[in-house]
């Protein structure tokens, strides 16, 4: 059964983590170098913590230019050291650190295993001294150790003793050495003491009792989530640690653009992953690790450019920088309101010269697709001010993991209302421009400089109290891809004012949450989830058919900006039931790369067409053949997307002028890459494939894929009566156009009904592929949940284990539910759950879905949790890298198709609630063959009302009604 727990074991550094020795340290170190004649202060001593002692000597050593020979030095780490456990003798509880022996205690009760990590070669003394030893399960100290910190070997160690692994164990640290150890071993860290002391420690503690929420702990390895609001996303705190993390939670796009929510000071110690992205811009990597490359395999890969990074604005108030880690900031906080879509950060500066309030706010426009703008407001809060503004862009930027620097200036214009830079890509042949403008309300002083691709606003201005000073930098953005003139649209921009494009934005976001919104009552935690999921997915769709939405969308450069078949199975859904011209626009962009997904199945030998499995282009981008050419998968995921919106819309002109032809080019190749075997009856078998779970490559059929393919060509055969009856016409015109025959038909029908089907009768269930029984048992116990351990495993000896990295047959469950009974889905779900690892972060909502429609709502509950909160919790550790967006589908998916239990067929839609406990309510709006509705379910009733449209016949568990204009509400008591 799901458990939400991740932190199984928690290994702490002892000094100013358990107790306090650093006096001694500091009183040992001084009396020897006073004794030598050498300078030795606090500031020294800080230098010291978390590193051994012959490595603090040095420092020692060289902070008075002493130089001495290697017995010298031995002879003088010996004498403090001996002089150190002396006065440890006069140490007693008085030492501890407040409340962490009932911390541990808490720990131990809930499960969780104990380690002492500390480069102290007395630690173990220590413990003793202080009767902690009965605490620790182990202790590993300098003694034990050849790498001290910040090599992970300590904890490592630790983690080893206790039989848990890295992924599943959190480190409490208070030395910024002791923190990289942490995070190189690949553990969660929490610092113990402040953001000024621990700048790269993700989160940060002061008190074990009220700074830590221990089921929070233990969840996610962090001390506490961020706040809960029902439409906002708060950071009230900055911690230079988690700037990735927050650069991700705060991007802002409209699916042609991407911001990246890097704070605007250009300070490299604040910021992690700038980044500015226009969907559809890429460059050419050469794919990595393959240098025997297999037929079909791509000989290079397409990777979405970070472009040109604007949004950097630095201040000097009285002559100081300001800087967003220095004491004098304070009240730091950023909001991202999801009703607006605009993202407010606000400061106050308390420098030598005085105090001002900064407030900053952004948005990327989703009215006009080309632009984007800071507004900068300061305040003078005490007495006047002299201010200097130095707006700058950096034209040319490094791409994430690549370093790909993959762009060249070509034209650069400045003149008084805005500066242009043009720009080629080096290899790719794509091209864009940006231009630049400022307005402001009072500066003296303003102008460009160009250096290069680098460009400079500077303005400087008197600030006096009352009389706030605004600046607005607008920026526009126009790639080969679109047409439009970057420099009219940000003088239009700037023209209009940063007002007008709020005003604009503001209606926007209004209109989207009239569609979609899903109230959650009874959790404001789920309820702020759901809605940042839902406004990730929004402002990511591109809203146009030349792009698509990749796996993290314009958030970050994680997946390399490719699309995968996460769009179409994970995404769309969302849309199709609530704004279906969305999955419309999706299916449209893959209409417009059949031809590539043609040259794909050609270049396999395959008839037919191929979609790659990874692509911004609408070429393969994915060199590992294990996948990119084995994941057949995908042709009937993009079939069974193309259906569900056919069967909401009822769009046969769609269907016909170029969903028919995506279908039956696909089917081909379902014809092309199997053989019916005598061995299995003569039974049609695709062999040596890869289904969603990528752990078990190459296996033979694939039951996932085969009963998809079964689907596929029986909905093709559907589709071709269907315009035989409705549009001879075209479908002749289509036949005709690429070669389509009753011979070939006629075939796909034979395929279909002599489908293999892997099962067992013994156990009751569906064979995940041929071999997958045969596979050697595992103890699922000593792997850790929602981690890729495949980089920890042998290949060959992850081939042999019966274990699956996600949702497989669980997935055909779902995804073609109404083909199996309730008893199927029960003995399918009880097999393959404890044998799934959920590693990637699609796998989660499916096995929610499937555990909420068997009756395991609490377990349903917990996948909600990991889908919900993947990226605000950090579940991955990888939120910095981009939005999870397909999982961000996924957590809409659960609550509809889970939780409420729907399900479609061609003439209705029906419902079959069952919502966890912890809520007193779900309630959203939906679109049905056009017929928009209402739903709330509540524990003791279900109520249906219909809105707009035609009438449509709906099911509430057993009881079907029509509602209409004449008839608008269904009620149902459970």
């Amino acid at each position: 059964m799901n458990n939400l727990q991740t932190i199984r074991a928690a290994l702490f550094d002892l000094d100013g983590v358990v107790c306090f020795t650093d006096h001694y340290h500091y009183l040992a170190w001084k009396e020897m170098a006073d004794a030598q004649g050498w300078d030795f202060n606090e500031t020294i001593n800080h230098q010291l913590r978390g590193i051994p002692r012959e490595a603090s000597l040095e420092v020692i050593l060289n902070h008075n230019g002493v130089t001495l020979d290697p017995q010298k030095k031995q002879e003088l780490a010996h004498l403090k050291n001996e002089r150190y456990k002396e006065l440890l003798q006069q140490i007693d509880s008085d030492a501890l650190y407040p409340g962490i022996v009932e911390f541990i205690t808490a720990l131990r009760e809930r499960g969780v295993k104990i380690a002492l990590g500390s480069s102290s070669k007395n630690a173990g003394a220590i413990l003793d001294k202080l009767s902690l030893t009965v605490l620790f399960d182990a202790v590993v100290t300098g003694n034990d150790i050849e790498k001290p910190k910040p090599d992970p070997e300590i904890f490592l160690k630790g983690a080893e003793l206790l039989g848990i692994h890295p992924f599943n164990c959190v480190v409490f640290e208070d030395a910024e050495s002791g923190v990289e150890a942490g995070l190189q071993g690949g553990m969660k860290v929490v610092g113990v003491g402040t953001p000024a002391t621990l700048p790269n420690a993700p989160t940060v503690v002061r008190d074990y009792q009220k700074d830590i929420d221990l089921d929070t702990l233990l969840q996610i390895g962090k001390p506490a989530r961020i706040s809960a609001h029902p439409w906002e996303v708060v950071e009230d705190t900055f911690v230079p640690g988690k700037a990735g993390y927050w650069e991700s939670i705060f991007a802002l796009s409209n699916g042609v653009l991407g911001l990246r929510g890097a704070i605007e000071e250009n300070s490299p110690n604040a910021t992690e992953q700038p980044g500015m992205f226009i969907n559809g811009i890429y460059a050419f990597s050469s794919p990595k690790g393959y240098p025997n490359r297999p037929d079909g395999t791509p000989p290079k890969s397409q990777v979405m450019l970070n472009l040109c990074d604007w949004r950097p604005i630095d201040l000097f108030i009285g002559g100081e920088k300001v800087d967003v880690l220095s004491e004098h900031c304070s009240e730091h906080n950023r909001t991202l309101n999801m009703k607006t879509g605009i993202l407010t950060r606000s400061f106050v500066w308390n420098g030598e010269e005085g105090a001002v309030r900064v407030t900053l706010r952004r948005l990327v426009s989703m009215t006009r697709r080309h632009n984007a703008a800071i507004e900068l407001t300061l305040e003078a809060l005490d007495r006047p001010l002299n201010v200097s503004i130095e707006s700058r862009v950096f034209g040319k930027s490094i791409t994430g993991q690549f370093g790909l620097d993959g762009t060249t200036l070509q034209n650069a214009e400045i003149d008084k209302d805005a500066a242009t830079l043009q720009f080629k890509t080096l290899n790719s042949g794509l091209s864009y421009s940006a231009s630049f403008s400022h307005s402001d309300s009072c500066s003296k002083n303003h102008a460009w400089t160009q250096n290069d691709a680098d460009l400079c606003y500077q303005a400087d201005l008197s600030l006096t109290p009352g009389t706030p000073y605004r600046l607005e930098k607008h920026a526009a953005f126009v790639s080969c891809m679109d047409e439009g003139d970057p420099a009219e649209d940000v003088r239009q921009a700037s023209a209009d004012g940063f007002e007008t494009l709020a005003a604009e934005q503001t209606e926007y976001w209004r209109r989207v949450w009239e569609q979609c919104d899903v109230k959650i009552e009874g959790s404001v935690e789920d309820q702020q989830a759901i809605r940042y999921n839902i406004f990730q997915l929004h402002q990511n769709h591109p809203m146009d058919m030349q792009r698509s939405i990749s796996a993290t969308g314009v958030t970050g450069a994680n997946y390399m900006g490719w699309i995968f078949w996460d769009t179409e199975m994970f995404m769309a859904p969302l849309f199709t039931y609530t704004a279906p011209e969305r999955t419309r626009a999706l299916l449209a962009f893959r209409y417009g790369q059949l031809d590539g997904a043609r040259r794909i199945a050609k270049n396999l030998g395959r008839r037919g067409a191929l979609w790659p499995w990874s692509t911004i282009n609408g070429d393969e981008s994915n060199a590992d053949p294990y996948v990119s050419t084995a994941q057949y998968h995908i042709v009937a995921d993009v079939a069974h997307a193309l259906h569900r919106y056919w069967q909401a819309t009822g769009d046969d002109d769609f269907l016909f002028a170029q969903g028919a032809e995506m279908l039956f080019e696909t089917c081909r190749l379902i014809a092309s890459i199997g053989c019916f075997v005598p061995n299995k009856g003569n039974r049609y078998c695709i062999n040596t494939v890869c289904g969603p779970d990528e752990y078990n490559f190459p296996v033979n059929n694939n039951c996932y894929t085969n009963l998809m393919f079964k689907w596929q060509l029986e909905f093709a055969q559907s589709v071709l009566n269907r315009m035989a009856q409705h549009c001879p016409e075209r479908l002749a015109e289509l036949q005709k156009a690429i070669g389509l025959t009753e011979e070939e038909t006629a075939e796909w029908k034979t395929i279909a009904e002599q489908m293999y089907v892997p099962t067992s009768e013994t156990l009751g269930i569906y064979k995940q592929d041929d071999q997958y029984l045969d596979k050697y048992p595992v103890d699922m116990s000593t792997l850790p949940r929602n981690y890729e351990f495949k980089k920890d495993v042998y290949l060959l000896s992850l081939l042999q284990m019966q274990v699956s990295k996600q949702a497989d047959v669980v997935q055909m469950l779902f995804t073609l539910s109404e083909r199996f009974t309730p008893e199927q889905k029960k003995a399918n779900y009880d097999f393959y759950e404890p044998r799934t690892t959920h590693a990637s972060s699609l796998s989660p909502c499916v096995h929610g879905i499937t555990a909420a429609e068997i009756g395991y709502t609490e377990e349903a509950l917990n996948y909600w949790k990991q889908s919900v909160l993947m990226d605000l919790d950090d579940c991955k550790n990888n939120t910095s890298s981009g939005i999870h967006l397909a999982c961000s589908g996924g957590a809409w998916m659960m609550l509809m198709f889970g939780f409420l239990g729907m399900r479609t067929e061609e003439n209705r839609i029906q419902f079959s609630p069952r919502i966890p406990k912890e809520w007193d309510g779900i309630e959203t709006s939906l679109i049905y063959q056009g017929t928009r509705f209402n739903i709330k379910v509540t524990p003791d009733q279900t109520d249906v009302t219909w809105t707009a449209g035609p009438a449509l016949q709906i099911q509430i568990r057993d009881t079907q009604k029509n509602l209409s204009s004449s008839e608008k509400i269904f009620s149902l008591a459970h």
